[in-house]
């Protein structure tokens, strides 16, 4: 007997012990760790919701995630016709979250009646959150479109920072009994890491007032405002835009909403192409006074070459600097003679066409310069006017402009600022900043840059672009493009050039599809520009 009660003593000891072991355990040593798993048994998570990292402009300014939408949770067990009907009129559209107890709905709008309808007679829960895009999206060819399906970017800023963007350490979720189903009275909440997004060059006020201007023109086409100072992009936009909300219903469209005509448009450039030719005559030594000739047309090699400006009996006798301000094709033509086919191909490289702009931007188009043997015989006439072969980007033109601008410095160009939350140099180098490591390179000698800018002020005040009303100084050059789109014929309208002529702070390209004159389509958006910028 004795023996038996010693032995039930050490058990009940022994048991005693590792009971209080275990206690202290959970209490103590693996308390926080247990606490932590039951916790994640109990939530759900609500994944398929605008986690992604905002898209900034340059003052912090959110272009992405800045408007609110409303989700609802409701249960598939109670899902019938009649709720069908109420999600229905609500427009909802359902949200693709890998829950097997509950549906979950987006929803724009607050619809009270409706809304009390889902809680009571459903169950339903409700949170308001981010939504990715506003309605009318700011600079939607820029930042691109996510996949609804599966949140990859798809095009633009969303597809070049997708891996950026991406934030794996947010989440909404809800609490759960252990079947699953939504504890009543807990709610809904989020772990949202907010230190991850990209900073872009863009300035919004800039860029609302550029999609206006755009918006208002009777033409669709492109325009780029760049910075003198840095050669940042402060606003780029494209027409017809698309809405990244309702993506479906470009796919079969033949409206091109999906071409970003800044980045992606490879058009010839007209007349504009004679400030490449112009640089090269004034690098070669060519004075600006120098007389050229023009009686309404110039023949090259049996092809026969008009000049619309000089009417039927053309300019006469002209000066290198009014052939430039009133854009004579004959003069021109006479001037690409004297400067030579390779010299103004090698500065056209020099000017950054025929590459690309920006280093890894998706679907970017580096435009086109013809071969050195296509421009011999009256390939020079069609290469001095800036046709036949030649394609540029609106955004190739704004970097060519800017170094002249600049004194003849080339800044490159840059779209974005900073990557928030990975200072990587492999980030730092993309978009950020061109391939180039030599920055800030002269490309024209300074002397050039301020014949260039003479030129360009005599276009202004008395040639093709002096119908703008702005009481500032500016500096610019117009262009007409003849093109083909699907074998009609047409003719593009150009204008590039920056504001204010005498201290430049911004470089502009305006681009206007089938605009038929730079003069009459470009210019008038060029100048409403100006009244708007700060």
């Amino acid at each position: 007997m004795k023996k038996r009660m010693m032995f039930i003593c050490i058990v009940y000891v022994l048991l005693s012990l590792g009971l209080a072991g275990r206690l202290t355990y959970i209490q103590i040593i693996g308390g926080e760790e247990l606490s932590t798993a039951a916790i994640r048994q109990q939530k759900i998570s609500l994944n398929g919701i605008d986690f992604r990292g905002t898209i900034y402009d340059r003052n912090m300014s959110p272009l992405t995630s800045q408007s609110k939408e409303y989700m609802v949770l409701l249960l598939k067990e109670k899902y019938d016709s009649k709720v069908a009907t109420v999600l229905s009129k609500m427009e909802a559209h359902k949200l693709s979250v890998d829950n097997s107890k509950y549906y979950v709905y987006a929803i724009d709008h607050y619809d009270r009646e409706a809304w009390q309808v889902l809680e009571d007679k459903y169950n339903a829960y409700s949170l308001e959150i981010n939504k990715r895009y506003d309605n009318n999206q700011l600079a939607s060819h820029l930042i691109g479109y996510i996949n609804q399906k599966d949140g990859n970017g798809v095009s633009g800023l969303e597809l070049l920072y997708n891996k950026k963007l991406e934030n794996n350490d947010s989440n909404y979720f809800a609490m759960a009994d252990a079947k699953g189903y939504l504890l009543s009275g807990i709610g809904l909440s989020t772990s949202v890491n907010q230190n991850y997004g990209v900073v872009t060059t863009l300035d919004k006020e800039i860029q609302k007032s550029v999609e206006e201007a755009l918006n208002n023109s009777d033409y669709n086409g492109a325009v780029v405002v760049q910075s003198v100072k840095d050669g940042s992009i402060l606003a780029c936009a494209s027409t017809p835009a698309f809405d990244p909300n309702e993506m479906k219903q470009y796919i079969n469209s033949d409206n091109k909403e999906l071409i970003d005509k800044v980045f992606q448009g490879e058009y010839p450039p007209g007349s504009i192409f004679k400030i490449v030719v112009a640089a090269a005559a004034l690098e070669k030594g060519i004075k600006p006074d120098i007389i050229l000739h023009c009686d309404g047309k110039r023949e090259v090699n049996g092809v026969i070459f008009g000049c619309s400006t000089g009417g039927e009996e053309g300019h006469g006798d002209i000066s290198f600097t009014d052939a430039f301000a009133y854009s004579c094709n004959s003069a021109f033509i006479e001037l690409g003679e004297m400067v030579g086919a390779e010299d103004i191909l090698k500065m056209a490289e020099k000017m950054g066409l025929g590459e690309n702009p920006i280093n890894g931007f998706p679907n970017i188009k580096n435009g086109n310069l013809p071969a050195l043997k296509n421009c011999q015989g009256a390939g020079i006439g069609n290469l001095s006017i800036g046709q036949g072969e030649t394609l540029v980007t609106p955004l190739q033109v704004a970097r060519m402009v800017n170094i002249i601008a600049n004194g003849g410095v080339d800044k490159e160009v840059k779209i974005v600022e900073e990557v928030l939350g990975d200072p990587s140099e492999e980030t730092q180098k993309s978009a950020i900043q061109k391939k180039s490591d030599d920055q800030d390179h002269r490309v024209i000698s300074k002397q050039t840059a301020s014949q260039l800018t003479k030129m360009m002020k005599a276009t202004m005040k008395y040639g093709t672009g002096n119908n703008v009303s702005t009481e500032e100084e500016t500096a610019g050059k117009t262009g007409s493009a003849e093109a083909s789109d699907a074998g009609r014929y047409i003719v593009h309208g150009w204008f590039t050039g920056f504001y204010p002529a005498s201290n430049p702070k911004y470089t502009i390209v305006v681009f206007a599809e089938n605009g038929k004159s730079g003069r009459k389509s470009a210019v008038p958006i060029f100048d409403e520009l100006t009244q708007k910028l700060p």
